[in-house]
């Protein structure tokens, strides 16, 4: 992938140490894309969607608890928990509204 992120690292968000990338700045015309892997998936496994994307609005990756470069907790794995992931990880980036694939 040719696009590099404008920002990323690690976050501690909800108990956990989240690994997130933005590509862009939020805050333009075009809605912010949230992207979530799935299925035991990373980042990494989203670079064809954020190549794709980029180049018109921001785009924001995450790594879900257990996956990737965010490292498991004793906290259960639900996806009420990770839904409260994505969105404090938009709250933190002063995300008010964005689409989410």
């Amino acid at each position: 992938m040719d696009t590099q992120p404008s920002r990323s690292g690690h976050l501690p968000l909800n108990g956990l140490n989240l690994y997130h990338e933005v590509y862009g700045e939020p805050g333009g015309d075009a809605t912010p894309l949230l992207l979530i892997p799935g299925a035991f998936l990373g980042t990494e496994s989203m670079s064809a969607w954020v190549s794709a994307f980029a180049a018109t609005r921001s785009v924001i990756v995450f790594d879900q608890q257990g996956h990737g470069r965010t490292p498991d907790t004793a906290r259960p794995i639900s996806d009420e928990n990770f839904a409260d992931d994505a969105a404090a990880l938009l709250r933190t980036s002063s995300v008010q509204h964005a689409h989410v694939s």
